[in-house]
């Protein structure tokens, strides 16, 4: 008898059970994608890349060839290593330095960012060269002289002098095998640059050159420029991911 009642209601229990029915398939389609996506996550962050670079022995990041016939360019050798647990792919290297006294206040590498198409756990170092032009350099020094008068200890002898220094800032920008970019940045400040001439004497060389407190390039007779930065102590170090708009944006300012 009591279902005859419910006779004239059929139609709205089936609506309200439709409607429960699809308040519970909604909830589980979201804990299931919430699940799926706590183990993405998990993936992403057990297995990643980690790019760094790598410096010389002695904090050197590198040899400045400069040549006057072709306008005294200088190159950053700067070794990629990978100390994460996945490859990384379509890494670019963006290199500038940072000054404080001259302007512009961003000495920036030229032309276009360093692309290395994949760096994996199991490589040996990789190495990229970062360009600088002449104008670049003369500013280096520049800045450097600057210091040396605001701060006379900034000099080759006083390692603790180089947090006075330019900062030389390494951006690394990659991403994992799922697409998802990050981007590394290393910062060191730069404590002197040793001026090595043709002349050898028993391979020692002979009449070096440090910048500073000397403040200016020689004219003739030198032939590399090797540049130090301060200890692992003083360098700052940020990784992040980031989106692929923003990566692509980092890529076609640089």
């Amino acid at each position: 008898m009591w279902l005859d009642l419910l006779i004239p209601y059929s139609s709205l229990i089936t609506a309200v059970g439709s409607i429960f029915l699809l308040i519970v398939t909604l909830i589980y389609v979201y804990f299931t994608w919430k699940l799926q996506k706590i183990s993405r996550s998990s993936f992403e962050l057990g297995k990643q890349p980690c790019i760094f670079p790598d410096y010389e022995l002695d904090f050197s990041a590198g040899s400045f060839e400069y040549n006057k016939e072709s306008g005294w360019g200088m190159s950053i050798f700067i070794n990629l290593k990978n100390v994460g647990d996945s490859p990384a792919i379509s890494v670019y290297v963006f290199g500038k330095i940072l000054t404080q006294y001259s302007q512009p206040t961003e000495i920036n590498m030229i032309p276009a960012p360093r692309l290395v198409p994949n760096v994996t756990v199991t490589d040996s170092l990789k190495s990229v060269q970062l360009y600088f032009g002449k104008q670049e350099l003369l500013q280096l020094i520049e800045e450097m002289s600057h210091i040396h008068n605001a701060h006379p200890e900034y000099i080759y002898t006083n390692k603790k002098s180089a947090h006075f220094g330019p900062i030389l800032k390494i951006n690394i920008l990659y991403k994992n095998l799922l697409g998802i970019w990050f981007i590394g940045t290393f910062s060191r400040n730069i404590h002197y640059l040793k001026i090595i001439p043709k002349t050898m004497l028993e391979g020692v060389p002979k009449n070096q050159i440090f910048i500073p407190p000397c403040r200016k390039l020689p004219q003739s007779g030198y032939e590399f420029i090797h540049l130090y930065v301060g200890g692992e102590d003083m360098s700052e170090i940020d990784i992040h991911s980031i989106s692929e708009r923003e990566a692509m944006r980092i890529i076609k300012n640089t």
